[in-house]
């Protein structure tokens, strides 16, 4: 999914005024609960994304029990000025089902499009607006047992998954990445195409508004690859080692609307490699940030707007702290390197980022702060201008936890999304927070 400019003026979303561009940026809109009680955290944080309108999904999963059973489930919101419906229950799974958390996408229509793995299953279900048919499940095309999977949604509809598969009968052994196409409208799966040779991991995937797809993934040397189509019905760029050596760790990968992409990862620090539309393949890898004191399993967010506009967001430093690169579109301004920006710091250790990026080249990070209560959500707008924006609290709550997910929309609207407990221990919740603009 892409996101739209940020407008000089703009009606709110969820359903306020803005009342004007000379304001203070407004603020976030108070927490909504979207699941019921849980009795235990999550395996992992929920995902949310956003579509061309406004319409927006997040898909999380829900304990059920002491047994490590959990429920894959998906709330909807129609248009920015909207509010979210039921939770959608898409399936139970049973003890140390294993696969993580679910992947969403959103759809031209405002269906979302979630995928997930049970027993070495990957499953991909397109949940519809409220009122609208429910539709079945279908699995990945795997030959074998699928270990991660994700998802994305091109303009015109189609659906695009990439995972990773270990040999038949061998759940524990060496994965391939591969990746497939669903037409739009649903129908079966077009044959898979191996992208990633065995030992090859970290799959991440990312697909554009225009239909410019992107996976990266670690190879069984410790170095990054890549591999772009630049619409469903193309074929796939032969893979390309964009990572300088071994030792290489966590990569993320985002596209632009037109081809653009970017692959970051960390090494002795972090790195990014990039792909310009009207230039002759990938770019040398270059550092995007200072070495060392990076955190031990850190992982990096990175987005991409329209024309190649990026940001990169990790975690860096002692105690560790937020960090971002920023980057403006490299087809128009030619040698420009990425500009880092210390986002936040604090006395303790910071959580886990996400970082999302407008057309205009305005960024927003959000991450999880500890204090005295437990720890909150926080966020701060990195304007192209350079101009500092002071921290906001995206969450009030007491208990607010780990690495929050953040989808940005039509005007700037954001939405955040995150695990909470309540006061006292008592039992978590998944809530989640919009914000009416990233600009002020």
């Amino acid at each position: 999914m892409r996101r739209a400019p940020v407008a000089a003026a703009l009606a709110a979303a969820f359903g306020s005024a803005v009342a004007g561009a000379a304001a203070a940026p407004p603020p976030w809109l108070a927490p909504v609960a979207l699941s019921g009680p849980a009795p235990a955290l999550p395996a992992a944080g929920p995902v949310v994304a956003t579509g061309r309108a406004g319409d927006t999904a997040v898909a999380w999963l829900r304990p059920l029990g002491t047994s490590g059973a959990d429920a894959v489930e998906v709330a909807l919101r129609e248009r920015p000025s909207g509010g979210f419906g039921p939770p959608v229950r898409l399936d139970v799974r049973p003890g140390r089902g294993g696969g993580g958390g679910p992947a969403v996408a959103v759809q031209r229509d405002g269906a979302a499009t979630v995928a997930w793995v049970r027993d070495g299953v990957g499953r991909v279900a397109i949940v519809p607006p409220p009122g609208e048919p429910a539709r079945p499940a279908v699995e990945v095309p795997a030959a074998g047992p699928v270990g991660a999977v994700e998802v994305g949604v091109a303009e015109g509809g189609a659906t695009v998954v990439a995972w990773e598969e270990a040999p038949p009968g061998d759940p524990a052994g060496p994965t391939i990445v591969r990746a497939a196409t669903r037409p739009p409208g649903g129908g079966p799966f077009a044959a898979p195409v191996t992208l990633g040779p065995a030992g090859s991991g970290e799959v991440s995937l990312d697909v554009g508004g225009g239909g410019a797809t992107i996976v990266s993934w670690l190879g069984p040397e410790g170095a990054v690859w890549a591999a772009l189509r630049l619409q469903p019905a193309l074929v796939w760029t032969a893979p390309v080692r964009v990572s300088a050596g071994g030792g290489a760790r966590a990569p993320r990968g985002a596209v632009g609307d037109f081809g653009d992409a970017v692959v970051a990862w960390l090494e002795d620090r972090p790195m990014a490699a990039s792909h310009v539309r009207l230039g002759a393949g990938w770019r040398p890898a270059e550092p995007i940030g200072p070495a060392g004191a990076l955190a031990p399993r850190g992982r990096l967010s990175v987005d991409m707007a329209g024309l190649g506009r990026a940001i990169v967001a990790w975690r860096q430093g002692r105690p560790l702290g937020v960090w971002a690169a920023t980057r403006n579109d490299p087809a128009t301004v030619p040698g420009r390197r990425w500009h880092l920006r210390r986002v936040a710091t604090g006395p303790r250790n910071l959580g886990e980022p996400s970082a999302r990026v407008a057309f205009s080249g305005d960024a927003l990070v959000a991450w999880s702060q500890p204090d005295a209560r437990g720890a909150g959500v926080r966020a701060r707008v990195l304007l192209t201008s350079g101009r500092a924006q002071p921290a906001e609290a995206v969450s009030r709550g007491r208990g607010a936890r780990v690495a929050p997910a953040l989808a940005l929309g039509t005007g700037g609207a954001a939405t955040a999304a995150w695990t909470a407990r309540a006061p006292g221990g008592a039992p978590v919740g998944t809530v989640a927070a919009g914000r009416r603009r990233i600009a002020p």
